[in-house]
C-alpha cells in the first residue's frame, strides 16, 4: 500500500488482482495517542478511544474504493 504525496489518497494492492484507490479523511480531537477505532455495524459511525480517556464518536462516510 502507498499514500499519495499529499496524504489524501491511499492505494492498495491485493493478490486477488485488484488495485483500489481510497479517499482519506483526517479526524482531529484527541489530545493524546489514539489506541482504538471501530465502525458501527452499518458503517456510518466511527468510535475512537484514546489515552486521553476521551471517547470520540461521530458519523462518518467511509471511503469507498474506486476501481478503474
Amino acid at each position: 500500500m502507498a499514500f499519495s504525496p499529499d496524504g489524501h489518497a491511499l492505494a492498495t494492492a491485493s493478490l486477488d488482482t485488484t488495485v483500489r484507490l481510497w479517499d482519506i479523511a483526517t479526524l482531529h480531537g484527541h489530545t493524546q495517542g489514539v489506541i482504538s477505532v471501530a465502525f458501527s455495524a452499518d458503517g456510518c459511525t466511527l468510535a475512537t478511544g484514546s489515552e486521553d480517556k476521551w471517547r470520540g464518536c461521530g458519523t462518518s462516510a467511509p471511503a469507498k474504493p474506486s476501481t478503474p
